[in-house]
């Protein structure tokens, strides 16, 4: 049987960490329009970022 099992990662994690972002283009009257959100977590609080995060 299988005694003292110990896993061996070859990263810091038990489990990779996956994001999605997404880009979605638009366009309004001709012009070309990105959607954007203000970050409302650290790093980075209030700044620019296309929509999007870490999968749980």
């Amino acid at each position: 049987m299988m005694k003292n099992l110990q896993l061996k990662y070859t990263y810091a994690y038990p489990r990779p960490a996956v994001t999605v972002d997404c880009v979605i283009f638009g366009f309004d009257k001709g012009d070309l329009k990105i959607l954007l959100t203000k970050r409302g977590i650290g790093p980075y609080i209030g700044r620019w970022a296309f929509p999007g995060g870490f999968i749980r």
